[in-house]
């Protein structure tokens, strides 16, 4: 795991040094969001940090319908292995997951037992988020399918 702290709109929008297998963004100071954040530009850029199996993770906290919609379009646009997202109980979180490519299978075994290990380690959410996750998405044969 690398952590990088730095203007994420600069850092972002420099040439990649190296592709990285995940990109997270969350770009708030309060409930103020970047500006950049709904730029296909810098979700262009965004996408050409990350491996050829590399998945975006970005946090958007809105109740507003028209602003999911266009991070949403801007997303799907910038990825096109598929998106997906989930909303966080009992907040504002929405959790996108954006692919560069399609995944071959995201088995919910192997994501189950991923997310009891994060929760455990940071003390994070992870196992509500994977709830959300198989509330919303179809499932065949054990694995998630993307629309």
């Amino acid at each position: 795991l690398q952590v990088i702290l730095d203007d994420a709109n600069q850092w972002i929008r420099r040439k990649p040094l190296k592709q990285h297998d995940c990109v997270m963004v969350d770009l708030y100071l309060g409930s103020d969001v970047a500006p950049f954040y709904f730029e296909e530009s810098f979700h262009q850029a965004c996408s050409e940090h990350l491996t050829d199996n590399g998945v975006c993770v970005l946090n958007l906290l809105t109740l507003d319908k028209e602003c999911f919609a266009k991070v949403f379009q801007v997303l799907k646009a910038q990825y096109p292995g598929g998106v997906m997202c989930a909303s966080i109980p009992d907040t504002t979180n929405i959790v996108f997951y954006a692919f560069k490519q399609t995944p071959q299978e995201l088995r919910i075994i192997e994501l189950q037992k991923q997310a009891m290990r994060l929760q455990s380690k940071y003390q994070l959410p992870f196992m509500s988020i994977m709830g959300q996750i198989q509330k919303e998405y179809p499932i065949a044969q054990g694995a998630f399918v993307l629309p």
